[in-house]
């Protein structure tokens, strides 16, 4: 299992090796989850788990509460 960093890293390096010419809506989508990412590892520093979409989903979305039950 990979961490959240390695994660993060991985992301990091795809996104600055596309060029502006190369597919935006990847480079959106990357940039999105890099960011949900980096605000998982901001609000849980000791936390070095790989989160997937739905803890992301349910980590930026705090009102979306009933899918909580649906995490594990």
């Amino acid at each position: 299992m990979k961490t959240i960093d390695d994660h993060i890293h991985e992301l990091y390096v795809k996104l600055t090796n596309l060029t502006a010419r190369e597919n935006k809506a990847l480079m959106r989508h990357l940039h999105n989850e890099l960011s949900l990412l980096w605000e998982y590892k901001r609000r849980h520093p000791e936390d070095q788990h790989d989160p997937n979409a739905l803890e992301l989903f349910i980590e930026a979305n705090p009102s979306a509460g009933k899918y909580r039950d649906h995490q594990n």
